[in-house]
Parts: structure tokens; sequence; C-alpha cells
């Protein structure tokens, strides 16, 4: 597996709120033994349903499963490594608020527990983000901007954008154990929810070998509805959509080959709104 290109960290600001993912510094998970990694926390609705199992219930048969995969029927939770990004920075404040109230309460321990203000795609540096319609004064701030994007899969988002730090998914994970630290890794239950609005298609397919290497458990929720005759975002920039979600699908089926031969390490539940859900 090659190394990750640590170029282009220099562009993440604020700086300090990056300074764990630098290069230099020590591994994101050491000394950690169950590691939960999500990708699009929103505002951090599965952080609370991870660390706060008692007030906050399972409404979907997804949070039971991811769960049970990261907490393994234990009802302390003070162990669990948590790291999160959430590039929305109308979410900012609530991830903060709920990162200070699980240190303070001891849920998490501050070491552990860490929300990037950031998105995740193929590469590091800068992206351009696209908000969508969910957001505040649009009627629908409830929903803290679900379909905010790197793609612009909607008419008039190019209105509602803004340009926020990228963390490509290779270099996430090589920071998470150490650029040479598969053995390591080996030793860590690592949990994955990747919910990136699109992201995933250029993501993945960049980062599988990585995925394999590292991740236990991959929580995906796919977005092909972007991609459909119903949304009417720009075509030209989003590129071939038919094409970027078969190729999707087949690196999951190669995913399970994999593992299958004992290469893979991966086991992979997939979401989204035409597919349903599957779990291999």
């Amino acid at each position: 597996m090659l190394p990750a290109d640590t170029s282009n960290t220099s562009l993440w600001r604020p700086r300090r709120a990056f300074a764990p993912l630098l290069p230099d510094r020590r591994p994101l998970a050491a000394g950690c033994s169950r590691v939960y990694v999500d990708l699009g926390c929103n505002d951090g609705l599965n952080l609370r349903r991870l660390f706060m199992p008692a007030v906050h219930r399972y409404g979907q048969s997804l949070f039971r499963e991811l769960d049970a995969a990261v907490a393994g029927g234990q009802s302390n939770r003070s162990d669990i490594c948590a790291i999160g990004f959430e590039p929305v920075p109308a979410n900012e404040e609530s991830i903060r608020k709920l990162v200070a109230s699980l240190r303070a309460g001891g849920q998490a321990r501050a070491q552990l527990l860490a929300v990037f203000p950031a998105a995740v795609h193929a590469t590091n540096g800068l992206a351009t983000f696209y908000l969508d319609q969910n957001g505040p004064g649009s009627g629908g701030a409830k929903y803290h901007n679900w379909g905010s994007s790197l793609l612009m899969w909607e008419a008039g988002m190019e209105r509602r954008q803004l340009r926020v730090p990228q963390v490509g998914l290779t270099y996430l994970l090589e920071r998470l154990h150490g650029a040479d630290a598969d053995a390591e890794a080996a030793r860590v239950l690592t949990v994955m929810k990747m919910d990136i609005e699109g992201a995933e298609y250029d993501a993945l397919p960049a980062a599988w070998r990585a995925v394999c290497a590292r991740v236990d458990r991959l929580f995906l929720e796919t977005h092909d509805r972007f991609f459909s005759e119903r949304w009417h975002g720009h075509r030209a920039e989003m590129g071939s959509g038919e094409g970027r979600v078969a190729r999707l699908h087949e690196l999951l089926r190669r995913m399970d080959d994999e593992r299958r031969a004992g290469r893979c390490r991966t086991r992979w539940t997939l979401l989204g709104a035409r597919e349903g859900r599957r779990a291999r």
C-alpha cells in the first residue's frame, strides 16, 4: 500500500484545530483499543447516541447496529476513541458544546474525542463546498444542512458555497494508526460511518486499500440519487454519474471478494434511499 500524500496540509485553517492531524504528530488512535470514526457527523447525533445511550434512544436499526459494532454491548463507553469530521460551519457550535459536555461528564476521555471542521475526500487541501436548502433562513434549519456537499447536485447551490479544508481518506487512516502501523491497526477495532454526501464516489475508490487494511466495519451511506434525473445539478462538473455509481458498487463487490480471500478486513453495511439496506 503506497503511503498517503502529506502535501497541502499547510492549507488547513484554523491551524490549531488541525494540529493533531499533521504528519509530525503521534497517531490519533495511539493507545486506543476501540475507535469510532464519524465522517460527516452533522450536529453530532451519532456521537450523542454512542456516548449517551440512556438519553438518546435508537430510532433506526443503523444506530443499534453501529452501537453494537463499536461498543460490543458494553455499557462503559469511556475507553472508546471517537474522531469526527464535519465541514458545515452552522454545526460547529453544537459539536463544540457536545464535545465539551462529553469530556466534562466523563463519557469520553478528552484526548480521545476530536471533531475536525473539514470535509473528507480523496486528497488533502481546500475544496468548494455547497450548502443545501436546509440551512438557517430556509425554513429547514432543523435538518442541519444534511444535503450540503462537495457536489453541486442541486440547482441554486452555486449561490451557497464556501471554501472548506479537505482531508484525504487514505491520509486520515494513516494518521489514525500510523503510516507503517498495519500490524498495530490490526489490534484496534475500528468502525467507520461514512455519510459524506456524494464524496464517497471519489474518496472510497482512492482509499479502499487503506480501508481494507485498517477498518473492521464500514457503515456507508451512498447518494446515487444525486445522479438521477430527479436532480438538476451541474452535470458537467459532476462528471458521468452512472459511471461513478457503477464503479463504487463494483468496488464494494471487490472488497467482498478480497475479504473472503483474507486480504480485506472490512465488512460493510450499505445505506441509501434507492438501495435500501444491505449488510455484508
